[in-house]
C-alpha cells in the first residue's frame, strides 16, 4: 500500500477494496501521525463494503467518513408542480436555515458519535464559506423540505472538485415530494460539469442509501482518530 497524495492534513492511498481496511493498519498510522488523518480510495463503487467497515473498525477510537463521487451529474427524480427550489437572496437566511436543520437532524441523532469539533466546522463552513448563490432551498408552499450547500474544494487525491457541504431532505415526505425535492436537488447540481463530492459520516445510512440512488459511488473513506 503507497501514499497517492498527500498534504500537511492528509496522507491517501489507493486500495482495491474496503476489505483491506482495518485497525491494525490504522494503529500502525496512527502510531507516527498525530495531526493527519488517514484516506482509503478504490476505482471501484464501495457502497456494498460500508458493512464491512462499520463491523471491523473500532468506532471507539476512530471516525469514518464516506465519500461519494460522481462525473457530471444530471438530474433524477420527478418534478411536482407543487415543489418549487430557489437560491438564497440573503445570507443570513441561508445560514439560520442550514443551522436549524443542523441542529433539528444531525446533531442531536448523532449525539456521541459526530464530534463537537465537527458540529463546529459545519457551523463555520455555514457561516464562512457557503454562499447563498451556491446554497438551494426546496420547498412545499412556505415549509421547507430540503436544502443543499455547495463549495468548490479538492478530494484527497488533490482533484478538483465541486463539494457538497450540506444535503438535508425532510425524513417526513411521501415518496412523491421525496422523489420531487431529489429532482430539484439534483437539477441544481447538474448545472456546472464536472467531478462532484458528498461525505456522510459511516453510520448515516439514510444519506448513504440517498446518494447511491442518485449515482454518486462510494469511492473513498476518510478516517479519523477521536
Amino acid at each position: 500500500m503507497k501514499i497517492a497524495h498527500e498534504n500537511e492534513h492528509l496522507a491517501s492511498y489507493i486500495i482495491d477494496s474496503f476489505w483491506e481496511i482495518n485497525n491494525e493498519i490504522l494503529n500502525d498510522f496512527y502510531q507516527d501521525e498525530e495531526k493527519r488523518h488517514i484516506a482509503f480510495f478504490s476505482e471501484e463503487n464501495q457502497f456494498k463494503n460500508l458493512d464491512h467497515l462499520k463491523k471491523t473498525i473500532d468506532k471507539e477510537k476512530y471516525f469514518i467518513q464516506t465519500g461519494f463521487q460522481k462525473l457530471n451529474p444530471s438530474p433524477i427524480g420527478k418534478p411536482n408542480s407543487e415543489v418549487k427550489s430557489k437560491t438564497f437572496v440573503s445570507k443570513d437566511e441561508m445560514v439560520k436555515l442550514s443551522l436549524q436543520t443542523l441542529e433539528d437532524f444531525f446533531s442531536k441523532e448523532w449525539e456521541g458519535y459526530v464530534s463537537d469539533s465537527m458540529i463546529e466546522e459545519y457551523k463555520y463552513y455555514f457561516q464562512n464559506v457557503f454562499t447563498p448563490e451556491q446554497s438551494l432551498g426546496v420547498w412545499k408552499s412556505d415549509n421547507l423540505i430540503g436544502l443543499t450547500n455547495l463549495f468548490p474544494s479538492q478530494d484527497g487525491l488533490g482533484r478538483d472538485i465541486t463539494q457538497m457541504g450540506w444535503g438535508w431532505v425532510s425524513p417526513d415526505l411521501d415518496k412523491d415530494l421525496r422523489e420531487a425535492v431529489h429532482y430539484e436537488m439534483t437539477k441544481f447540481y447538474s448545472q456546472t460539469p464536472g467531478r462532484y463530492q458528498a461525505g456522510t459520516h459511516i453510520f448515516n445510512e439514510r444519506s448513504q442509501k440517498f446518494l447511491n440512488k442518485i449515482g454518486y459511488e462510494c469511492v473513498c473513506v476518510h478516517i479519523l482518530k477521536k
